[in-house]
């Protein structure tokens, strides 16, 4: 992120700020979130669609569980993380990964079932 920031000039007039990035060179939050997708995070089938009636916490774990960026883990070794194993420590039989636990472990089936 850093280092696309450092491409980018910020221009001030009385109310504005001034960019590039921007379809018309005004700064706003849509265009600078379309750039990070664009540009900057892993490219996935389907553009992030926020969906305004869910907290924001709750988009933003669906958007997470999607790209597989969940602490789990699976995940955590490759972040640098050391820990003894990776497998689920209720059962001790699958690896803990985010698919594993919301949509393979059986109390999850059973919660989405009840939802």
């Amino acid at each position: 992120m850093l280092a696309e920031l450092q491409n980018v000039t910020l221009t001030y007039n009385l109310d504005s700020l001034f960019w590039q990035i921007g379809k018309d060179g005004v700064y706003t939050v849509g265009d600078t979130r379309r750039h990070i997708d664009d540009h900057i995070l892993p490219t996935i089938d389907v553009p992030t669609i926020w969906n305004k009636s869910l907290p924001r916490k709750v988009n933003v774990f669906m958007w997470r569980l999607r790209l597989d960026r969940l602490p789990n883990r699976f995940n955590l070794p490759r972040r640098g993380l050391d820990i003894d194993s990776i497998t689920c420590p209720v059962c001790n039989l699958m690896p803990e990964t985010s698919s594993y636990y919301f949509f393979n472990y059986d109390l999850a089936s059973s919660v989405w079932r009840a939802v």
